[in-house]
């Protein structure tokens, strides 16, 4: 990740499972290495995108009454709609829309560049 100053950010997890279609593309996510981690955070449940299912628009997982999806204009493993959004929008700072990942000191990072690798 590259945040909007140009400082990277990097969070690696040893093990990262999407399940299929009947499982709602559910995120299972475990071994993390890195700064702060803002989807598996065993800290404060409340941002725990571990065991989420996937949420988009049209199809609400998250377990709030409004729909993250709607909010943060993207699809992502929502339980509440902060933390992080690798699928938000870019350039837009102030809102939850923003592509974004809490930084160590649990502020909100705007990002300008993502990348998920997988090693198979």
């Amino acid at each position: 990740m590259l945040k909007t100053d140009d400082k990277p950010l990097e969070a690696e997890y040893s093990y990262f499972f999407v399940g299929n279609e009947s499982t709602e593309y559910i995120l299972t996510i475990s071994g993390f290495t890195g700064i702060y981690d803002c989807m598996a955070d065993k800290t404060d449940k409340s941002a725990n995108a571990n065991g989420m299912k996937f949420s988009t628009i049209d199809v609400d997982n998250d377990p709030l009454g409004g729909s993250c999806a709607a909010i943060c204009h993207s699809g992502w493993w929502f339980h509440s709609c902060t933390r992080g959004n690798l699928n938000g929008l870019f350039g837009i700072e102030k809102t939850f829309s923003v592509m974004r990942w809490t930084c160590a000191d649990g502020r909100i990072c705007p990002l300008k560049a993502t990348r998920i690798l997988l090693r198979i």
